[in-house]
């Protein structure tokens, strides 16, 4: 779900994190043009947006059906987190099923922790080709990724409810509040995401830390594609849909304890 609030926060807090805790990425960077004005822009950018998150989470009135469903779907992918440290830890430990898993990233906006944490796991998996054979099949570790991609696409879709008011004015204002800043981080993704690509060229492992993949990434796919059909499944109502009748057959005590439509006394 690219270009809305919390996709962006999310990729760029992730960008953010990765270079301030791995040198390597972040020289390998620095070598193919990346700047310390342009980490600065972002660190200030993620600041600005994750600020106005939050004023208008505590601030404007909110449905608290689809903040429950929010926190609802925070923890499936938090789930999904904890099976993939599971599969992963067969074959990494340590620092690097740490870094893998996204244990480096610490944000005060759990959400936005959990989404750059399944976008880590799922664009390194992809950009390392070794570590897919070392998880398991193709297939398996296939699903596992589409798995994780829908649940981080479920929980994106209801975390941008939460910040969209019920009341018209509060909806504008929050708007207001959140619409320039956006642009500005979504202008600096747009000039991150080239530059990373080829300044990790040789590198796909960090290109993948930082949740960015190159052409050449595994694709997602998959048996798990279901997570996002279930969910539309939930949502919709089946056409010309009729109460079932009612069956003949045994029952108690209906009909005031004798069944019609049998022979004989019913059970009370």
């Amino acid at each position: 779900m690219k270009g809305t609030t919390f996709s962006l926060l999310a990729e760029a807090a992730l960008i953010v994190e990765t270079l301030d805790h791995h040198d390597e990425a972040l020289a390998a960077l620095k070598r193919g043009g990346y700047s310390d004005s342009q980490h600065h822009d972002a660190e200030s950018l993620v600041e600005e947006v994750s600020g106005h998150v939050a004023r208008i989470t505590g601030e404007l009135q909110h449905n608290k059906t689809v903040i429950h469903l929010m926190h609802t779907a925070a923890t499936e992918l938090e789930i999904w987190l904890q099976t993939a440290r599971f599969r992963a830890g067969k074959v990494v430990d340590g620092d690097e099923l740490d870094t893998l898993l996204g244990a480096d990233i610490h944000l005060d906006n759990h959400t936005v922790a959990v989404l750059a944490q399944a976008a880590r796991f799922i664009g390194r998996v992809r950009q390392d080709a070794a570590l897919r054979e070392q998880l398991c099949s193709s297939r398996s570790v296939q699903d596992l990724l589409q798995r994780g991609n829908a649940l981080r696409g479920k929980l994106l879709r209801l975390a941008e409810g939460v910040i969209r008011p019920e009341r018209d004015e509060d909806l504008e204002q929050a708007e207001a509040w959140l619409a320039p800043a956006r642009q500005k981080l979504s202008a600096w993704l747009g000039a991150f995401r080239p530059t990373a690509v080829s300044a990790l060229e040789g590198q796909p492992e960090l290109l993948g830390l930082l949740g960015q993949t190159s052409e050449g990434a595994a694709p997602l796919g998959g048996t798990a594609a279901n997570v996002t059909l279930h969910a539309k499944a939930q949502r919709a109502k089946a056409p010309g849909a009729q109460p079932a009748p009612r069956a003949p057959g045994w029952s108690i005590g209906r009909d005031g304890g004798r069944n019609k439509l049998n022979v004989g006394n019913g059970f009370t």
